[in-house]
């Protein structure tokens, strides 16, 4: 019996703005269940990466499938796509004028087409989840960043989706709640949840991710467990990133 297709494959995948190369042939493949943490310095084409899986940019050149959706093609179901898979920003994204429950059933309701109260319920469940059931008519500005990423994350979840991704979703944060944001993100990986991680917190991925990928100028230079990766990097490039962040 043949292993599974990975969930996420990329294969030579080219992208940048305006003649300025941002990704210079990436190839990288995501099995259902893992967590992968892509660290690198900034510029390095880690957020382009993501939004590439998710269809928000286009790839110039190469392949991108995700759960069988080939998204380089020019007929690729973009709406399925969308329900396959999940974003979460570094800047959150909440509607301001909504409450924290209708943030979260919008897509139940628009593009699900569940009843309301159906909607509602999914997103009470998932409000509990992340640990905000008292939260339910709060707007946006009546949340800390931690709640309104959580939040995000909760409406990430709503739709169902078979791959997550995670954006420097800690970036903004104080340090008071950055913790409780990353529990969340432990609890998505513990209960087996494919998840794509941009992260500067070394100490995290290092905790949670079962495979890290590095990466710097467009390129994926090294991959690995994270005790390998992060302990006994093989490449000097890598070295020097993690001498600097560690």
């Amino acid at each position: 019996m043949s292993d599974p297709a990975p969930i996420v494959t990329l294969d030579e995948v080219h992208q940048g703005f305006d003649g300025t190369p941002v990704l210079r042939g990436i190839s990288l493949s995501v099995e259902a269940g893992e967590v992968v943490a892509v660290i690198g310095p900034s510029g390095s084409g880690k957020s382009t990466l993501l939004r590439v899986i998710c269809g928000l940019v286009p790839a110039n050149s190469g392949r991108v499938l995700v759960d069988g959706i080939a998204i380089h093609e020019t007929t690729a179901d973009l709406h399925r796509l969308h329900q396959k898979v999940g974003m979460v920003f570094q800047s959150y994204n909440l509607f301001p004028h909504m409450t924290a429950l209708r943030n979260i059933t919008l897509g139940l309701t628009e593009v699900l087409r569940l009843p309301s109260d159906e909607a509602n319920a999914v997103a009470r469940k998932l409000l509990a989840k992340v640990r905000l059931s008292d939260k339910d008519d709060a707007y946006p500005d009546e949340l800390s960043g931690g709640q309104q990423q959580r939040i995000a994350i909760a409406r990430s979840l709503a739709m169902n989706p078979k791959v997550i991704l995670l954006d420097e979703v800690t970036a903004a944060l104080d340090p008071e709640t950055v913790k409780e944001v990353l529990v969340t993100i432990r609890e998505l990986a513990d209960d087996g949840m494919t998840l794509i991680i941009v992260t500067h917190e070394m100490g995290f991925a290092r905790e949670v991710a079962s495979r890290v990928v590095f990466m710097d100028d467009g390129l994926v230079v090294e991959e690995g467990p994270p005790s390998h990766l992060l302990g006994q990097p093989r490449h000097a490039r890598t070295r020097s990133f993690l001498d600097k962040v560690l």
